[in-house]
């Protein structure tokens, strides 16, 4: 009696030992997994907030520049003395920076003093205030050019600084310095739509000076050092508003750049009941000392390795029940159970199969429909996707437009800046044309550096229209390659279905015509073949 009693308390004992570590087992592949999945969607948010903090600043770096070795400009420092010479500057200045949509363009002397300045018939106006202490003059009068990000003193509001020394017979005359509105995240916003994660950007001090969490920005992610918390004072880069350390705990560290940490949601409240836990990983972007840092929750992972533990183990458990109930029955049911048993496994095993084969099944279609390169739809998504519609036009007799695009001496760029530029020229046209897209536009990739576009509803003009202003749009978004600013220009071809045409094909051919003769022509215009 003692014997079967031991044999039995040591074959429960056994069963709850096999089914901890299968708990854990469970808990450890799932809580890894949900790791993963975590690290993927914080590296698609790093990259996407990298593209929308790039934006502004790709978008005005080379007005310094060129306002700088502006006349007026060298003008206005030689006769600053002159008050008929800086009123002249400031409505210039004024001028320019409502063209420019600018939060402010103001000119100091080699001294640092504000000598004209775009607000200068506003209460804020900088016209005689000093900013020589700031790093984008002194880094302007040094190096030629500089970039900031910091709080304005006089207007508290939070901005993006790009500056340009102005010289005559290389003599430093004073600087132009450009702020570019920073004041909200709108943009970053918009890029966090649909994502649970939190973003913050931190300068090279570590301080979040943009977040989407309105507590977070201001703060430190870590304790500042001597020398940073000196720099940041001495340059009132964050002139009222610098706040203390983000209340954060690294719980775990995978390396530099990733880790697990606990943040406080408030101050007051150190216990864990007050805890969100992150998977955080940072990202440089690139061109600056900033860092993009990405928060996401670590919570649903957390909660669904707990679900899947359990679930095992109570699977597990009831196997084991099952096993030890079929060992003590004839063999008749025994086999009958383990054939249950073995048939709802082998369902589970195809469902799962199945789901699997459906997700493969759609990532493969979107593989099949898209340039890799661009992100652009590819030739054969295309030519599907048009040939319906120009069968539409036959019952709803509306106009349908082809436009052919090609960049202008695509050759010569990857023969002279090599290949990774041309892939990059090809990039910048894909987003040229999906920002004039409409709803029901159709743009793709055709092969090479040729690029096509369907209007729906669209005649010949309105056509010539779009394709003028994405051509204008081009020879406007200038890029640096290796040092220097490279300008491209692009060809278009624009063609209009006609109902007494059997396929499309011909459509697309004539305004492949078109292009060959606006490349033929010169280049960088429209020309239109109906």
């Amino acid at each position: 009696m003692a014997s079967k009693l031991i044999n039995s308390l040591r074959n429960a004992l056994i069963v709850i030992l096999a089914m901890a570590c299968v708990g854990y087992l469970a808990y450890s592949w799932s809580h890894q997994r949900g790791i993963e999945n975590l690290r993927h969607e914080a590296d698609t948010r790093l990259s996407i907030v990298s593209a929308v903090l790039q934006g502004p600043a790709d978008k005005y770096s080379y007005l310094p520049g060129m306002i700088a070795d502006h006349p007026a400009t060298i003008r206005t420092l030689l006769g600053k003395n002159d008050p008929d010479v800086i009123r002249a500057a400031n409505l210039f200045l004024q001028q320019l920076n409502i063209d420019t949509q600018l939060a402010v363009i103001y000119l100091m002397d080699a001294s640092g003093l504000t000598v004209a300045t775009s607000n200068w018939q506003e209460k804020t106006s900088f016209l005689g205030q000093n900013y020589s202490f700031r790093p984008y003059f002194q880094d302007a009068v040094k190096d030629g050019s500089g970039k900031f990000y910091a709080m304005g003193t006089i207007s508290l509001i939070p901005g993006y600084y790009l500056s340009s020394v102005v010289k005559k017979d290389d003599e430093v005359l004073g600087v132009i310095v450009i702020k570019i509105a920073m004041d909200n995240f709108d943009n970053l916003n918009r890029a966090q739509e649909r994502s649970l994660s939190e973003v913050t950007v931190t300068d090279e001090n570590g301080i979040a000076f943009l977040s989407t969490v309105d507590d977070w920005k201001y703060r430190p992610i870590a304790t500042l050092t001597d020398d940073a918390e000196r720099k940041v004072k001495s340059t009132r880069q964050y002139e009222r508003v610098l706040k203390a350390p983000l209340p954060a705990t690294v719980e775990t560290s995978f390396g530099p750049n990733e880790r697990i940490v606990n943040v406080r949601l408030s101050d007051d409240r150190p216990d864990e009941r007050h805890q969100v836990q992150y998977l955080a990983r940072s990202g440089q972007l690139p061109g600056s000392l900033w860092m993009v840092n990405v928060f996401v929750p670590m919570k649903p992972v957390n909660l669904v390795a707990i679900r899947i533990a359990m679930l095992t183990v109570a699977m597990f458990g009831f196997l084991l029940l099952a096993v030890m109930y079929l060992l003590e029955t004839r063999s008749r049911i025994h086999e009958r159970e383990r054939s249950r048993l073995a048939l709802q496994v082998a369902h589970d095993a195809l469902e799962y199969k199945h789901k699997e084969l459906e997700t493969l099944s759609e990532e493969m279609r979107i593989v099949s429909i898209t340039d890799s390169l661009t992100g652009a739809y590819n030739r054969r998504y295309f030519l599907d996707v048009v040939g319906k519609l120009a069968d539409d036009i036959h019952h709803a007799d509306c106009a349908l437009s082809i436009m052919m695009i090609d960049v202008d001496y695509f050759k010569r760029i990857n023969d002279v800046y090599g290949h990774p530029t041309g892939d990059k020229v090809l990039q910048l046209l894909t987003s040229a044309c999906k920002d004039i897209l409409r709803a029901d536009d159709v743009f793709a990739r055709f092969g090479g550096e040729e690029f096509i576009m369907a209007f729906p509803a669209t005649d010949e003009h309105a056509a010539q229209q779009i394709a003028e202003r994405l051509r204008t749009s081009i020879m406007a978004r200038p890029f640096e390659v290796n040092g220097q600013m490279l300008s491209l220009t692009v060809s278009c071809g624009i063609s209009r279905y006609r109902l007494t045409e059997e396929t499309i094909d011909e459509t697309i051919k004539r305004a492949d015509e078109a292009l060959y003769e606006a490349k033929s022509n010169g280049r960088n215009q429209v020309v239109v073949r109906v």
